[in-house]
């Protein structure tokens, strides 16, 4: 099964419901990053990734609302085209891999690179309104090991969680809406 570069949270557990935890890890071998609180620009699901971000203030303090329609699936992978080969790129620009049109995030607002231990960093570039992880900020062009469950803010606005593929399975087993389905 192909993944499309981003899905709604909904529709991403409607595919994955009947997989356990072992053919979903299996399936999804990369980590995901479930952003908050937004709505989807007009793009097709296979192309770059692509979220316009709805404004929320002193997003630092707001707990993400998981389970939410709005709520986006992105996999942490390269996307075709882009030039950073080795960093997966996150900004207003759309030749990043994951874009976000948010006047709060910049062009190239930060990157995440995979290790060979399986683990995760993130860097902010030097944005100018920045990054924060659980409400610390990230020390601009510096490296930060992340673990699944923890809340990123990107720009003071957008508001997202990085998840492992364990994490994120066992996080949309737990949800309300998850169990209709």
């Amino acid at each position: 099964m192909k993944v499309s570069p981003y899905l709604k949270l909904d529709r991403f557990a409607e595919e994955i419901k009947d997989l356990s935890l072992e053919d979903f890890v299996r399936r999804y071998d990369v980590p995901f990053l479930l952003i908050h609180g937004h709505k989807t620009a007009p793009a097709s699901l296979f192309s770059t990734g692509k979220v316009e971000v709805v404004h929320k203030k002193e997003a630092d303090q707001v707990k993400p609302q998981s389970g939410e329609a709005q709520d986006m699936v992105f996999p942490l992978r390269k996307t075709a085209g882009n030039a950073f080969t080795n960093m997966i790129s996150i900004g207003r620009a759309t030749n990043n891999d994951i874009v976000i049109q948010n006047q709060y995030v910049s062009k190239l607002h930060g990157f995440f690179r995979p290790l060979p231990d399986g683990s995760v960093t993130v860097t902010d570039s030097g944005s100018k309104f920045g990054t924060t992880i659980d409400g610390a900020p990230l020390k601009p062009n510096f490296a930060l090991r992340i673990e699944s469950g923890q809340t990123l803010v990107f720009g003071h606005s957008v508001v997202s969680t990085f998840f492992s593929p364990k994490g994120l399975y066992e996080h949309i087993k737990s949800l309300k809406f998850f169990k209709k389905i």
